[in-house]
């Protein structure tokens, strides 16, 4: 997505739903405003489905996990320097160390320096991240890790719609302003973890978090004025101003006990856990006493003479939010039949929150909040397994650290999920084939009461869908990740100011959604692996209204590898077709815009391993 609402940082749906307050590392929620790099990142996670069971509250459709590089027994260090189009420049270190028998170092470090194919546009981040374990793999298990992550880069909201369609102009035309425009963001997370093994069937793992997350932004929003009936290469574009900032403060407790046990003829897998989260947000917006210059269609000078406002920008509109949750949650997997497991959690949450602001005064809000999943598992066969779910979920209005007269009194929104799939292992266990056939409904969605100015539950939004998904060996040298996704969301009920919505498709999800990447790995003085892919979905909308819209598309990517035992070089080719697309949508109340996709471009890199 395109950062709609003032939202920075990683923007994604899972399942037609977003999943913008869903983002995990290590299992506790992440929830800074920020672009996620991967360099301490083993593996992430896509959890579909309602999770709010374990993981509290959002998680309609789904969660992403970021799993991060942990110490191993070994020494290692590994640079990978990599350069590219349009000036891109990244360097990573990753430095493993065996202290002593008993205590493990591992360091990851990024900088990364690139412009881009849309002009005057630019991203420089750095980032460090050091882990220390004490005793792993015994009785008690320590560890203590870093993540500190920075970035400036100039925000980019893409080209105005025109007609219901995103501006026909070169992929690299940008609207923006860079002698005012920037984005300053960082993330400073601090993690300690304790592993007690009572046995080899039940552990209890207990992690502590404090985070720290800034987020500075000053950007320009591209709108065509008013309605002409046609575009010259001078109609005027105006640039709206998006201006705000926030610090973000959270402390994050968990403990969470897993074991195996049996009463009588049932084998019982536990899950049963407790957390603890504290947030506070100070926020401002960005104002300044004259507007932002005007540009036109086809020539927008990026940094044009100013007036005496630049430099003069004042914080308003001052917030601050704080709130306090604590849950409590059981998830049991039990074995009833030789071939047939059935699943049975339950969580409860209490929240309290509280929102100052110069506009809307003291607000608080206190509720208690429930969610339940139950599923069945059955086995046949050691290749085969069959599974039915329903899960539910909850979204308070005050989620994502804001709240207003309007939604302070309203209740949570509540979700449910059903779903049913199969999962087979082929080619003697060497290639698995999945799919699942899932509707997710939100079924007391916020919509605004004009005649009362407040948020009342009377929206109803679902997705219907079927996934099929493979992975796996086909043959020794041959690899393969194939998927598809086919959706049908709708808006099924809307009232007061979203009454114009109902029966419309949610923005920005599309109807269908296919991904494929296979590789061919073969030897020749050296290991060498070509890989090709190919990823695509259908047309989108970027507001609830379906007035404007983008088409489908499909980008092909495409990779060549030479590896020796302690180096490797690397090529990446992006959009190798040069497709035309749009990777982001966004909409306001007063304009909409879309952010071109990457144009063909190519990386190369050198990896040198210790």
């Amino acid at each position: 997505q395109a950062a709609e609402g003032g939202r920075q940082g990683d923007n994604i749906n899972i399942r037609g739903f977003s999943a913008t307050g869903d983002m995990y590392r290590d299992g506790l929620r992440d929830i800074g405003n920020y672009s996620r790099d991967n360099f301490n990142t083993d593996r992430v996670e896509v959890l579909r489905g309602s999770a709010s069971v374990l993981y509290g509250q959002g998680s309609t459709s789904g969660i992403i996990n970021q799993v991060s590089k942990m110490p191993m027994e070994r020494n290692q260090a590994i640079l990978d320097i990599t350069g590219g189009s349009f000036g891109y420049q990244r360097a990573a270190l990753d430095v493993n160390r065996k202290l002593s028998d008993k205590l493990l170092f591992r360091a990851n470090a990024m900088y990364t320096n690139t412009k881009s194919y849309r002009n005057g546009v630019y991203s420089k981040r750095w980032g460090i991240a050091p882990t220390l374990t004490y005793n792993k793999g015994g009785k008690n298990e320590y560890t203590l890790a870093y993540l500190l992550q920075q970035e400036w880069a100039m925000p980019d909201y893409g080209v105005p719609f025109y007609q219901h369609r995103p501006l026909d102009v070169p992929n690299s035309r940008f609207y923006g302003l860079k002698n005012v425009n920037y984005q300053n963001t960082l993330a400073s997370i601090a993690t300690f973890s304790h592993i007690h093994r009572f046995s080899e069937t039940t552990t209890l793992k207990s992690m502590i978090r404090h985070g720290y997350f800034m987020l500075d932004i000053n950007g320009s929003r591209p709108s065509v004025i008013g309605s002409p009936t046609s575009l010259t290469a001078s109609t005027p574009i105006q640039r709206q101003l998006v201006g705000r900032g926030l610090r973000l403060q959270t402390l994050t407790g968990q403990s969470e006990l897993n074991t195996k046990f049996n009463t009588g003829f049932l084998d019982h897998q536990l899950i049963a856990g407790t957390n603890y989260i504290w947030e506070r947000v100070p926020g401002w917006s960005w104002t300044n006493p004259a507007a932002l210059p005007n540009t036109t269609v086809s020539n927008p000078i990026l940094s044009p003479s100013l007036p005496g406002f630049v430099g003069d920008f004042e914080r308003t509109k001052l917030t601050n939010f704080n709130d306090r949750i604590v849950g409590a949650y059981l998830q049991d997997t039990a074995q009833v039949l030789p071939h047939l497991k059935l699943v049975g959690g339950v969580r409860y949450d209490h929240m309290t929150a509280n929102f100052k602001s110069t506009a809307a005064g003291k607000l608080q809000q206190s509720i208690n909040m429930w969610s339940a999943r139950g599923g069945l598992l059955y086995q046949p066969t050691e290749s085969s397994t069959y599974y039915a779910s329903y899960s539910t979920s909850y979204d308070p209005s005050a989620m994502l650290n804001t709240l207003s007269a309007q939604t302070v009194n309203t209740p949570p929104q509540k979700s449910r999920n059903m779903e049913v799939g199969a999962r087979w292992m082929l080619l003697h266990d060497k290639l698995s084939f999945r799919t699942a056939v899932f509707r997710t409904d939100m079924y007391n969605q916020r919509n605004t009461d004009p005649t009362q100015n407040i948020s009342v539950l009377t929206g109803r939004t679902h997705a219907d869908g079927i996934e099929l998904e493979t992975s796996g060996n086909i043959t020794k040298h041959w690899q393969i990740l194939a998927s598809t996704a086919l959706m049908r969301p709708l808006i099924d009920k809307a009232a007061g100011t979203q009454a114009n919505t109902q029966g419309k498709i949610p923005r920005n999800v599309p109807r269908y959604m296919n991904g494929l990447w296979t590789t061919y790995n073969w030897k020749f003085h050296g290991n060498w692996t070509l890989g090709v892919g190919l990823n695509g979905m259908g047309k989108r909308y970027s507001d609830n209204s379906n007035h404007n819209w983008v088409s489908g598309y499909q980008v092909m990517d495409a990779m060549l590898t030479y590896e020796l035992k302690n180096c490797a070089i690397k090529l990446n080719m992006f959009n190798l077709l040069g497709a035309k697309y749009y990777s982001g949508l966004g909409s306001t109340s007063t304009s909409a815009y879309a952010v071109p996709g990457t144009s063909r471009s190519f990386q190369i890199a050198l990896s040198l391993k210790r």
